[in-house]
């Protein structure tokens, strides 16, 4: 049976619950447990392991398996070969681009599953968890944000390497108030350096939710040169060809919004994938892996409310998987009982973002889209809730959305 793990974004809660707990430290936990430490590590470091052990470890945490779980999305449609060709070639950078709830996480976590057996070194960087320990002690700049960011890089480089101390304090690289992207490629090229030199591994780096820099184009401006430059010395003969990037991003249009310049940007090189849409034949699978024994009518009719949104089609078979009345509701029902988060999770951020009543006019007059600025066209796109239409500029993805959003 296929092992659980960790979801990347809830690292950081799990390492919480241990932190609060009357372990000492994995080690403890793992002689109480009665597992190896390797067991344990795998656990809080997202890899997966054996459904007992992951249900045993929730328990003694006191953590709610539905909460942290990592949830594997159907394979998309694309070509694996050519990703796992261009991922394992030096200085590859690879862009991973589709609206909130995709499985961008999840293709990431394959790419560096993949790279691990390769014996890369892995780093995954989660963006927003930088802006989010960022606010909380103080305002966002470059500065800080590239300071951060070192930061993380450098407690993961430890975490698998125990012998590794920080080389040089990063702030000691910075020159003048000019100077924070060179030192930042500075000390990556020694961190490269001493990668090569103590265990000869190449260095691949995860980073996820590229949009959360929207909000900072003064921050974006600067750390997304950075990624171009690193690629860009990636290409040089040395110690830099050890290194490859992975970005993923919900919105096409990061560059309109912030300004970069083509040279500047690094969502014009590299390999770009798109991920879709689930396909009717996906919907089939998924209702197969969920033992279900759903017709193709039935199956088409839930395409026809939630459209091929991953997420949704996962909640939906989920739900109907543990009750199977669920079939039998009207469409108020289904959004009472089964879409109800999902849903205020949307509302909420309509809200907070000012665009509730936007999203109001697009479900009930799409025609009124053709108005809206492209920044607002983008972030309903990135949040998933929006596709684009040739004449009407955007439209509800799904009927689900367009019943919900138009009352």
């Amino acid at each position: 049976m296929a092992g659980l793990r960790v979801h990347l974004d809830r690292r950081d809660r799990v390492r919480s619950a241990l932190l609060n707990s009357r372990y000492n430290g994995q080690t403890g936990l793992a002689i109480d447990a009665n597992l190896a430490y390797s067991t344990v590590w795998n656990f809080f470091n997202c890899k997966p392991i054996a459904q007992e052990n992951f249900r045993k470890l929730c328990q003694l945490l006191n953590l709610e398996i539905n909460e942290i779980i990592h949830r594997d999305l159907i394979e998309a449609p694309m070509d694996e070969e050519i990703w796992e060709q261009e991922l394992l070639k030096p200085c590859a950078l690879i862009r991973i681009q589709a609206p909130f709830q995709f499985g961008k996480t999840t293709l990431m976590m394959r790419m560096l599953d993949r790279v691990e057996r390769e014996g890369h070194i892995t780093i995954y960087v989660n963006i927003n968890i930088i802006l989010n320990e960022i606010r909380a002690a103080g305002s966002i700049n470059p500065q800080t944000f590239l300071y951060y960011f070192i930061r993380e890089i450098e407690c993961l480089i430890q975490e698998q390497i125990e012998a590794f101390v920080p080389l040089v304090e990063y702030e000691n690289l910075v020159v003048d108030k000019f100077g924070h992207m060179r030192a930042a490629l500075k000390y990556i090229s020694n961190l490269l350096k001493y990668i090569q030199t103590n265990t000869a591994q190449p260095l691949t780096i995860a980073i996820n939710r590229l949009d959360g820099l929207l909000d900072y184009p003064d921050t974006a401006n600067t750390f997304l040169p950075l990624l171009r430059a690193m690629n860009e010395k990636s290409k040089l003969n040395g110690v830099w060809r050890n290194l490859r990037l992975i970005l993923a991003y919900s919105t096409p249009a990061i560059p309109a919004f912030i300004g970069i310049t083509d040279h500047q940007s690094p969502f014009n090189v590299g390999y770009q994938i798109l991920i879709p849409e689930f396909t009717l034949s996906q919907l089939k699978k998924l209702a197969l892996q969920r033992r279900l024994t759903l017709n193709e009518v039935q199956i088409a009719k839930w395409m026809e409310l939630i459209g091929g949104i991953p997420s949704l089609a996962i909640l939906t078979f989920d739900r109907i998987q543990h009750d199977l009345s669920i079939l039998d509701l009207s469409i108020d029902e289904l959004i009472d009982r089964v879409y109800h988060d999902h849903l205020r999770t949307l509302a909420h951020w309509l809200d907070h973002s000012d665009l509730r009543s936007v999203m109001r006019q697009i479900a009930t007059h799409p025609e009124v889209s053709q108005d809206l600025s492209l920044k607002q066209q983008c972030l309903l796109h990135r949040q998933g809730l929006v596709i684009f239409a040739q004449q009407t500029g955007v439209k509800p993805r799904c009927q689900l959305y367009r019943i919900y959003f138009s009352a």
